[in-house]
C-alpha cells in the first residue's frame, strides 16, 4: 500500500551514488569543471535527511492547492 519511504531513501541514494559527469560531443564553450560536479553531489549526499511524509503545496499558473500527506509528491529526503 502506496510507496515505501525506505525505497525512496534507497533510489535518491543510488541516483546520487551513481551520477556521471556526461560531455557530449560537440558542445560550445568551457565546460564546468569536475569539482564542479563533485562538490555539488557531495552537498546533496550532506542535505539528505530521514526520508518522511510532509504536505505538499503545488503551484499550477494561478491555482494553488495543499495536497494532503501520503501523495507521491510529498516524501521529503533533503
Amino acid at each position: 500500500m502506496g510507496v515505501d519511504l525506505q525505497e525512496i531513501r534507497r533510489l535518491v541514494r543510488m541516483e546520487i551514488d551513481t551520477y556521471v559527469i556526461e560531455r557530449p560531443e560537440g558542445l560550445v564553450g568551457t565546460p564546468l569543471p569536475d569539482t564542479f560536479f563533485v562538490e555539488g553531489v557531495q552537498a546533496m549526499k550532506d542535505a539528505l535527511v530521514e526520508p518522511y511524509w510532509a504536505d505538499a503545496i503545488v503551484h499550477s499558473g494561478s491555482t494553488r492547492m495543499r495536497l494532503p500527506p501520503l501523495t507521491p509528491w510529498s516524501a521529503t529526503t533533503a
